[in-house]
């Protein structure tokens, strides 16, 4: 359910950016901080990046899904 409470709060905060700022590059920069953040140095950067690639990907499919 957390995940997607996460979803959904993320999808609210793209809507509310489209247009405005470049809500994918900033999603992914502060993405990769927070789980770096959170994981450390326990965690590869190939594993960061993938997280936050799938969650985008993730929430790409939801965006789709809503406009259709």
């Amino acid at each position: 359910m957390a995940s997607a409470d996460a979803i959904t709060k993320l999808y609210k905060l793209r809507q509310f950016m489209m247009g405005t700022w470049g809500f994918d590059a900033i999603a992914r920069q502060h993405g990769k901080l927070v789980l770096r953040e959170a994981c450390g140095r326990d965690v590869t950067d190939d594993t960061v990046n993938a997280l936050v690639d799938e969650t985008l990907e993730i929430l790409r499919k939801v965006t789709h899904d809503q406009l259709n």
